[in-house]
């Protein structure tokens, strides 16, 4: 195995044969140490934990528990494998700051896009974006990293973190929807017909591109959904510029037909 669909498909295959007790503590170990996927090397994580699954397989025909194997403090276990482990290629990086990237900006671009005649564009506002939502992911991360482990488990506490994680949103949402207020017009350019289709056409072909050669999870449901909204885009423009609009029965066509290529994609990922 070499990509990490592979490993994800085959330890989800493993993890059936695992007893609930223990099915639990793999799914605590995974969704903790994937949070660090911006600070290590992805495909070594996966390939540790699928090597921890077939160590342990065996463990537990004999009786064992995964706490009986691999110790009762499973975050100083996942901490000590953690650092053991490479730090992260900057692949890795930029697929995720890339993914990121592209569902701020294609919000961005379609409110830009749908405005007004002439698209201004700010590269400083984008770039503020992408800050943002990768500050936003790095704390969310932290979050989830603090809660997996935590040794008390009363409901008061995930109350107060639940408040607090919808505060934060609500203030990144805030920033991100009023960005235009605070941020310096500096290296602002005008995008005038019809080089605004071609300015989409290029950004979304472009994330497409780099969504396949960075090998991205899902790449294909991503991809019917860019092609969705690069559709709208496009009749958004169309519809300012020229008063054409794509007829009722055939954006039902289209969409019909990209839930279904969806889901024999989907059908087929999982055998």
């Amino acid at each position: 195995m070499n990509t990490t669909n592979a490993y994800i498909k085959a330890m989800n295959q493993l993890d059936e044969k695992l007893k609930p007790e223990n099915q639990e503590y793999f799914a605590n170990l995974r969704e903790y140490v994937n949070t660090f996927k911006f600070k290590k090397d992805e495909s070594v994580i996966h390939q540790q934990l699928y090597q921890m699954y077939l160590d342990f397989l065996d463990a537990q025909e004999d009786g064992l528990t995964a706490k009986e194997f691999f110790g009762n403090n499973p975050k100083e276990m996942a901490d000590h494998l953690l650092e053991e482990m490479p730090g992260a290629k900057f692949k890795t990086l930029l697929k995720y700051a890339g993914i990121l990237a592209t569902v701020l900006w294609s919000i961005r671009l379609f409110f830009d896009f749908s405005e007004n005649l002439i698209v201004v564009i700010n590269p400083v506002l984008y770039l503020f974006d992408l800050a943002l939502i990768i500050s936003l992911t790095l704390i969310i991360f932290k979050l989830i990293q603090k809660s997996i482990y935590r040794k008390t488990t009363l409901e008061d506490i995930n109350k107060i973190e639940a408040m607090i994680l919808i505060f934060i949103l609500l203030i990144y949402i805030l920033l991100y929807f009023n960005a235009n207020e605070y941020i310096p017009d500096i290296l602002t350019f005008a995008v005038s017909y019809p080089w605004d289709i071609v300015l989409i056409l290029i950004f979304f072909i472009g994330a497409e591109f780099l969504f396949y050669k960075l090998n991205i999870t899902n790449f294909y449901s991503l991809a019917i959904t860019l092609i969705m909204l690069l559709l709208i885009g496009l009749e958004t423009r169309l519809v300012i510029h020229t008063g054409f609009r794509i007829p009722f029965l055939y954006r039902i066509i289209i969409l019909i037909s990209l839930f279904i290529i969806n889901w024999f994609i989907r059908k087929k990922d999982l055998y």
